[in-house]
């Protein structure tokens, strides 16, 4: 008996969470702080042009459940960390916008970063597990278009899903810490490769 009424508690606790947002568009906002990385790394010798596409200035995460719309624009948070990491991580970054891959001048190598998947779960109960992933692929290109060096790096956290009072502030901290740890990962998986450095030392640099 106690059972049931546990199971109708939490029931009537997922309904009333979505009823509140019947027929809604429920916007949360991703951090657009920049992600602290290890300043103090020697940057790798190379002049570089970031690609950030238009795909990737309008990523988002999205979901429909029950007539409701929860939406995640992740672009801004995306592109500004893209291009600070890059920086962090190279003596020079030019910057190019939309899906025109053409390099600047001077740029020895071309930048992408792509979203590839994000995937946001939430538990059945207010303590229950949600879990945040956002999977991002960066690719090096010669000029000539040659793949240099891919890799696909992900960002995760994981936070209690919260009621209707604590929900959107234990989701504010999860998204932050999410794209905290893309970033940072993005800067540890461009900044150690093994290929970028020996094309860097080809081009002359080191």
């Amino acid at each position: 008996m106690i059972k049931r009424k546990k199971q109708f508690a939490i029931s009537a606790q997922i309904v009333l969470f979505f009823l509140l947002f019947a027929g809604c568009t429920h916007v949360y906002k991703a951090p657009v702080n920049l992600v602290k990385v290890d300043q103090q790394r020697e940057k790798i010798p190379l002049t570089v042009g970031l690609q950030l596409s238009d795909e990737l200035r309008n990523a988002k995460w999205e979901k429909h459940v029950m007539g409701d719309t929860f939406v995640l624009p992740l672009g801004d948070a995306l592109t500004q960390n893209a291009e600070a990491v890059s920086r962090h991580v190279f003596s020079e970054v030019a910057v190019t916008q939309g899906t025109n891959n053409e390099a600047t001048g001077g740029v020895e190598a071309v930048l992408t970063p792509k979203m590839v998947v994000a995937e946001w779960t939430w538990g059945a109960t207010a303590f229950g597990a949600s879990i945040l992933s956002v999977m991002l692929e960066w690719k090096m290109e010669d000029l000539n278009g040659n793949i240099i060096w891919i890799d696909t790096v992900k960002g995760e956290d994981k936070e209690n899903t919260g009621n209707i009072f604590t929900h959107k502030s234990n989701a504010k901290k999860q998204i932050e810490a999410c794209i905290t740890d893309l970033f940072q990962n993005s800067f540890e998986a461009l900044s150690s490769s093994v290929e970028i450095m020996e094309f860097a030392k080809k081009k002359g640099g080191g």
